[in-house]
């Protein structure tokens, strides 16, 4: 069975998340969203506007899958290079060199610019597509996406005919966009610091 079947509007269709989208919630909106339009009407089934509106939701979810794994693929090889970097101040018996603390410093501190560039870049997207997704689903009587905010906001979500999904009380505590965020931002500072380091000890040298 495909993602959306013709004819029927409520057909269930695969949901896509990256740890819980909350632009239901104005606390937990990105810079790139705005507060939902006026809802479009519900096209009837079958019609050649519901057609392309629903080809055109099939290419969104498609976009969806596509972002959510670039931005994991990016997350995974960004934190496997820094941590190899932090790895090497920890192994090290003593305080690495002036120099050495500069270079290693400086190559992390670009190397977490770069991350955190990529991951608001590509996270900005997802939202977009989200969004757009959440957008066709009103006009074709859908709310896949729609369950999928509750969940992430309330943290319970019922669907017809299948027990109610009660979310973990330890993965309400914060989504994924701000977790990834918390830890670049903690390899900036790490980063940052060993470069301030390595500055004082070689003007003091």
């Amino acid at each position: 069975m495909g993602l959306l079947e013709r004819g029927r509007p409520d057909a269930q269709l695969k949901r896509i998340s990256l740890g819980g989208e909350r632009d239901r919630n104005p606390h937990h909106r990105t810079m790139t969203e705005s507060p939902d339009p006026v809802s479009p009407p519900i096209l009837a089934p079958g019609t050649p506007e519901w057609t392309r509106r629903a080809e055109e939701y099939r290419a969104v979810v498609a976009m969806i899958q596509d972002t959510g794994s670039h931005i994991w693929v990016i997350n995974g090889a960004y934190l496997v290079v820094l941590g190899l970097l932090a790895k090497s101040f920890v192994d090290e018996s003593q305080l690495p060199s002036p120099k050495l603390l500069l270079i290693r410093g400086a190559v992390g501190l670009v190397l977490a610019c770069l991350w955190l560039a990529s991951f608001e870049r590509n996270y900005a997207f997802y939202s977009f597509r989200i969004r757009l997704a959440r957008s066709l689903e009103r006009q074709l009587g859908l709310d896949n996406f729609e369950r999928g905010a509750q969940l992430s906001d309330t943290g319970f979500v019922t669907i017809p005919g299948q027990k109610p999904i009660v979310m973990p009380w330890i993965g309400s505590l914060g989504s994924i966009q701000w977790l990834t965020r918390i830890m670049i931002w903690l390899f900036l500072l790490g980063s940052a610091l060993a470069l301030g380091v390595g500055l004082c000890r070689t003007l003091a040298a």
